[in-house]
């Protein structure tokens, strides 16, 4: 089975560009039931978190959807720094924010190591991406370090369950096998995050985003489907895929597929 996590199938499949990534922010934006939108809801965090004079660094900002999402919403005291280990994706999300109202730096950067001196941030951003890192505990390190005393980490990631019968249908097309436990959401999830992030973070706060989709569209789905870039998917697989969810819609009008969403707020130094 792939390993969703080794970098190198990140960075030459998954995140060349942000191709992928697109497919799967189209279904959510497309059929998620919750009007609001999670990167908005995301932003309506910040902003309560944040001064409107401040620095922040974002790990892991894929194609930038955040700040294209928000982008007249962003304070114009903050001074924004958007990185990604994943150069192609990065250029994407430059391409994509080229007309936004601010002027974000963009610097290829694994949150592993971050090439920033101590204190030298108010917040950062770590969204859906904490699962992806192989030393996750030394990624969580190097946020709280280049934090500065009073700065924030807010972090949205998934639950175990997240997307749990569209999981369904692709282990059994793929591996002809029941869908046992999430694909890479355990990593970091809902779950286990507070935890992790304690060994950073005196303080840390958990907020939940209600939402779910109902998809009654065939195509939207194979193409996230498509989006894993798994070698192993043939044709036979896409349409057998295609089938079973169009089976689905026929039967129920729709495709219905839960979401388990929530955000991490930490601050302040473990043990204070």
């Amino acid at each position: 089975m792939q390993n969703f996590n080794d970098p190198s199938y990140l960075k030459q499949a998954q995140y060349r560009s942000a191709e992928n990534l697109e497919a799967r922010i189209r279904l959510h934006k497309q059929f998620s039931t919750n009007p609001h939108g999670v990167y908005r809801w995301f932003f309506d965090h910040a902003l309560a978190h944040i001064p409107q004079k401040a620095s922040i660094l974002e790990v892991g900002s894929g194609s930038g959807e955040l700040w294209a999402s928000c982008k007249d919403r962003v304070p114009a005291g903050w001074d924004i720094t958007l990185s990604d280990f994943a150069i192609g994706i990065l250029n994407d999300a430059q391409k994509k924010l080229a007309s936004v109202p601010f002027e974000p730096e963009y610097r290829e950067i694994d949150v592993q190591s971050i090439p920033y001196p101590d204190e030298s941030f108010d917040a950062v951003f770590a969204n859906f991406m904490l699962y992806h890192v192989p030393d996750r505990d030394k990624a969580i390190a190097e946020i709280r370090r280049v934090l500065k005393p009073n700065g924030v980490v807010l972090s949205a990631t998934l639950g175990n369950d997240h997307m749990r019968e569209y999981n369904q249908v692709v282990y059994k097309v793929l591996f002809d096998s029941d869908f046992q436990t999430s694909i890479i959401h355990d990593q970091f999830s809902i779950e286990n995050g507070e935890a992790q992030l304690r060994k950073s973070f005196g303080q840390v706060e958990f907020i939940n985003y209600d939402d779910h989709l109902r998809v009654t569209e065939v195509e939207p789905m194979v193409d996230y489907f498509l989006s894993l870039a798994l070698p192993m998917i043939t044709s036979v697989h896409v349409e057998q895929f295609a089938e079973t969810v169009r089976s689905i819609i026929s039967n129920a009008g729709h495709f219905f597929i839960q979401k388990h969403t929530g955000m991490f707020i930490g601050r302040g130094y473990a043990g204070k």
